[in-house]
């Protein structure tokens, strides 16, 4: 694979990655979350033992960058595969109130990392990546703006 085609995938990886945290993002509100950055960290926990801002500090990353864009592809599926495994513990545990869904996002979390130490990898330690630049979401034109005269 070239240097184009990896850096294509991980923008790929990064793109499905936001959508897919939109759908959890709603699922957990409806479940109760109101901290949603306590949500996070609890995925972040279960999958690298500590929160953002450690995992950062760890990484030697500024604490107001964000930790997905400087992720291989590796750990960009490592993090789909945790939100889509948190989204179908919701649907069979059932998350009701915000206790619930961080124990199952952290449970999820957990359940990942066990799969990279398998392969004896920490995930943890995996690369810092060059910084992925994500393509602008494409801006919606108002109906004024479609019949404008040219």
């Amino acid at each position: 694979m070239t240097e184009d085609e990896r850096i294509q995938e991980r923008k790929d990886l990064r793109s499905a990655l936001t959508d897919i945290n939109k759908q959890l993002a709603g699922a957990a509100k409806a479940a109760g979350v109101t901290d949603h950055e306590k949500f996070q960290n609890a995925g972040y926990t279960g999958m690298y033992l500590m929160n953002t801002e450690s995992l950062k500090k760890h990484r030697g990353l500024d604490h107001k960058v964000h930790l997905l864009d400087y992720m291989g592809a590796w750990e960009l599926s490592a993090h789909i595969m945790k939100d889509e495994l948190t989204l179908g513990l919701f649907d069979l545990e059932g998350a009701t109130n915000e206790y619930a869904a961080n124990d199952l996002h952290q449970k999820a979390g957990t359940s990942v990392r066990n799969r990279f130490l398998f392969f004896r990898r920490k995930i943890e330690d995996e690369p810092v990546e060059v910084k992925v630049v994500r393509p602008r979401p494409k801006q919606k034109h108002s109906e004024k703006d479609d019949h404008s005269p040219s």
